[in-house]
C-alpha cells in the first residue's frame, strides 16, 4: 500500500506499452504483446581502434579551430 501512494500509478513502460497494443489491436492482423513495446537494452558496439583515432583526431581538430578563432 505504501508503495501505491508513492507510485500509484505503477510503471510508465507498461502503461505505455499496454495503450500502444490497445491502439493498434484493431488494425493488426496478428496478436500483439505489449512487451513488444518495451525498450530493451542495446548491445553496445566496441569501437575499432581506427575509430577511436579518427574521432580523437576529429575532436581534437576541432578544439584547436576554436580556440584560434
Amino acid at each position: 500500500m505504501a508503495l501505491y501512494e508513492l507510485d500509484p500509478w505503477g510503471d510508465d513502460w507498461a502503461q505505455a506499452a499496454t495503450i500502444t497494443t490497445a491502439c493498434l489491436a484493431p488494425w493488426s492482423k496478428k496478436t500483439l504483446n505489449p512487451q513488444q513495446f518495451i525498450p530493451g537494452r542495446r548491445a553496445a558496439r566496441k569501437q575499432s581502434r581506427e575509430e577511436v583515432v579518427e574521432r580523437l583526431k576529429l575532436f581534437f581538430n576541432n578544439v584547436n579551430k576554436s580556440r584560434s578563432t
